[in-house]
């Protein structure tokens, strides 16, 4: 425990392959690599912190659990690579960078309730996640929640970009929820061979291979779509 200590700076603890447990009362701000590949990590306690940078829990095998309170940043690769992380709470963050959970395979729910800014393949392969609370996001990366197999359904109340491959290959998702977004991207949900019905009213731009291979589609509704890319629709079979 360190009880006075506001900054953790650059790899300050990096592959401290024996430590379990941290708890810093006051910290705001965690630097690149502070915990990267702190293989026996699995418990931290950061109640005030305000800004987590790159990598700087990636690789932390036994980590499980990850609750922020206040953090409102989280940087790129932050929390990559945690084979062992099942649920992330993060109620105050406004931007999650790129691969920031990336390849965290067991992760099941992430509350991110207040986020406006997904980086690109943020998610990506969280091959079991099945609840993301987003409400307030407006930008969705590319290849943000590629290949969550597990994810059901979303809900994008306010989004407005949807980037390329952002939802590709999530078989399980059969609804979405979008009214916002003006844009989505190429292969944005392709191979999402549960989709039944597309309803984006707002959406203006639909890239190449869009919903591409969405075996299942029966219904789409664009009223204001004014440009569809080649592919958009290929091999709906339904």
């Amino acid at each position: 425990s360190f009880k006075n200590v506001l900054t953790i700076g650059t790899e300050a603890f990096r592959n401290c392959s024996s430590l379990t447990s941290v708890s810093f009362p006051v910290v705001s701000y965690i630097g690149n690599y502070a915990f990267y590949s702190c293989t026996s990590l699995s418990s931290i306690n950061f109640p005030d912190v305000t800004n987590i940078c790159y990598s700087a829990f990636a690789a932390c095998a036994s980590l499980s659990s990850v609750v922020l309170p206040v953090v409102s940043y989280i940087g790129d690769g932050a929390f990559q690579t945690c084979p062992t992380l099942t649920s992330v709470s993060l109620p105050y963050a406004s931007h999650i960078g790129n691969y920031a959970f990336g390849n965290c395979g067991t992760l099941l729910s992430a509350d991110i309730r207040r986020v406006q800014y997904i980086g690109s393949y943020a998610f990506a392969n969280c091959s079991a996640l099945a609840t993301v609370n987003i409400v307030m996001a407006t930008y969705i990366g590319n290849g943000a929640f590629s290949i969550c197999y597990s994810l059901a359904s979303i809900s994008l109340p306010y989004v407005s970009y949807i980037g390329e491959f952002a939802f590709i290959s999530c078989s399980s998702l059969s609804s979405i929820f979008s009214p916002s977004a003006t844009y989505i991207g190429s292969s944005a949900f392709a191979n999402c061979s549960s989709l039944v019905s597309v309803s984006l009213q707002n959406a203006t731009y639909i890239g190449d291979s869009a919903f591409a291979k969405c075996s299942s589609l029966t219904s789409i509704d664009l009223p204001n779509a004014t440009y569809i890319a080649g592919g958009a629709f290929a091999k709906c079979s339904s």
